[in-house]
């Protein structure tokens, strides 16, 4: 049985976003919204968020500050995860894949340049064996601030030889990827800050059959 929790990496920059995360989740959705108040950087905040996740959880989403979600976002997440129960899943993705995927009707691509720190779930094994990697990344480096949770978790599973996949469509949108807090504001203009294939915001995430392409 699937059990997810959710966790929101959060930033007071873009607390006015946060609530509208919550309503798209649902009231019944575990949910833990993780601060930045500091602004000490995304792997100290990620930490927080990742270590969030309750005993009884399967399963533990994080979500940036600045996603959009499709309606049932949870639920057809859950559902997605009982197709791929011992796998990692990002529900955004940007890379080429999601193209030839969609071309051929497939419900998932391989997420084979990594991941996007927009949406990104993992096992209960996979966090808790990433856990001390982050703490002992945050005290190697010489410049903390700079370090992102989505680049280790790739790491960690390029090193392990553990598949990523995406789905397609993705169910998480960037809501403003031209004020991102990363500085990655150059690249909007090049589409690199959007989904290849968002399903929709007032698309419904139950309308996607996930059999197709496993």
């Amino acid at each position: 049985m699937i059990h997810l929790s959710v966790a929101i990496m959060a930033h007071p920059k873009r607390k006015d976003r946060v609530p509208e995360i919550l309503r798209r989740l649902g009231p019944h959705t575990e949910t833990h919204v993780s601060w930045d108040p500091e602004s000490k950087g995304i792997l100290f905040n990620a930490i927080e968020a990742w270590g969030s996740m309750p005993t009884h959880a399967t399963h533990h989403l994080v979500l940036a500050d600045d996603a959009v979600l499709c309606r049932d976002f949870y639920v057809g997440a859950v559902r997605a995860i009982r197709h791929r129960p011992q796998d990692t899943i990002q529900f955004y993705a940007n890379e080429m894949a999601i193209e030839a995927a969609r071309a051929k009707g497939r419900a998932w691509a391989r997420a084979s340049s990594g991941l996007w720190g927009l949406a990104i779930c993992l096992e209960r094994r996979v966090v808790q064996a990433l856990m001390p990697l982050f703490q002992a990344e945050l005290k190697a480096s010489a410049t903390p601030k700079k370090l992102h949770d989505d680049k280790i978790i790739t790491d960690f599973h390029k090193r392990v030889k553990k598949t990523m996949w995406s789905t397609v469509p993705s169910l998480a949108e960037h809501g403003c990827p031209e004020d991102s807090l990363l500085g990655h504001k150059n690249n909007t203009h090049l589409g690199q800050g959007r989904a290849r294939w968002f399903v929709g915001e007032d698309q419904s995430a139950l309308e996607i059959d996930w059999r197709k392409g496993l």
